[in-house]
């Protein structure tokens, strides 16, 4: 591994410990552990995002940019996504 691919590893790895307590190894293993997909979606996109709860700090799994942002945009609500859901199959032009 050349000078710039270690430093790029490990300016990662510092920034997953700082923001969720994780360290690179664990992030790969969860992307190994879902394949490189979106836990919500199951896509396989170019990066996959540390989805965390805001209150705890925990670290849940990993998400796409539009699964990780919806689930910031609810607030994390259960009872927002329950609605939301309810919303949707009322109107669902797909089998559930």
């Amino acid at each position: 591994m050349d000078y710039k691919e270690q430093f790029k590893r490990n300016k990662k790895d510092y920034d997953l410990r700082r923001t969720y307590g994780i360290c690179l190894d664990t992030y790969e293993s969860m992307l190994e552990d879902q394949k490189e997909c979106c836990y919500i979606c199951g896509k396989e996109p170019d990066r996959l995002y540390v989805d965390h709860c805001h209150d705890t700090g925990s670290v849940r799994k990993l998400l796409c940019i539009k699964c990780n942002t919806g689930l910031g945009l609810f607030n994390d609500s259960i009872k927002a996504m329950k609605k939301a859901m309810k919303h949707l199959m009322e109107y669902a032009h797909e089998e559930v």
